[in-house]
């Protein structure tokens, strides 16, 4: 297996750690120094940017009324922030749904 480069390193470990549930990820920076804390934080904080509901405003790709209700409230506690899903993990389901269940656009 090639090594990563550091950014690339870090950025690896940024993702799997911004898709634990949050806490596990507070055990993990609970067991870091202080400025190691603020440090790793202030990389989930920029990792949490690239996924900052964009693709939630944009029009659904998936056809909710073939969702059944448990999943609608899923996917819309967490789209107004209330859940306890990772951005990565929401985003993973949301591509998983529309897959499964894609909008019936008309045909031209």
């Amino acid at each position: 297996m090639a090594m990563l480069r550091p950014d690339e390193a870090i950025r690896t470990i940024v993702a799997e750690l911004a898709a634990l549930h949050p806490e596990d990820q507070r055990a993990i920076l609970g067991a870091l120094g202080e400025t190691e804390r603020q440090t790793v934080e202030l990389f989930l904080r920029e990792y949490g940017k690239l996924f900052d509901t964009a693709f939630i405003n944009s029009p659904a790709d998936y056809d909710p009324a073939r969702l059944s209700d448990w999943m609608q409230q899923l996917l819309q506690r967490n789209a107004e922030k209330r859940g306890s899903m990772s951005p990565l993990a929401l985003e993973t389901l949301l591509k998983c749904v529309a897959a499964i269940h894609p909008v019936m656009r008309p045909q031209p």
